[in-house]
């Protein structure tokens, strides 16, 4: 996906939550913008999705 929050560091953010994200800037046509999320149960997409609501609004 893409977060466009200008001087916003997604992935470090994130990492404060124990979450790994990927850059996608070494994809063709992408940029630092884009991150790449891999989740495996619905547990950890829960998790995923607070922690990611939890950095955007804070």
């Amino acid at each position: 996906f893409r977060c466009l929050r200008q001087g916003f560091d997604l992935k470090a953010a994130l990492l404060g939550h124990h979450i790994l994200i990927r850059h996608c800037e070494n994809y063709p046509g992408l940029d630092r913008d884009y991150y790449r999320i891999a989740v495996r149960t619905e547990a950890e997409n829960r998790r995923f999705i607070n922690a990611l609501t939890h950095v955007l609004q804070g």
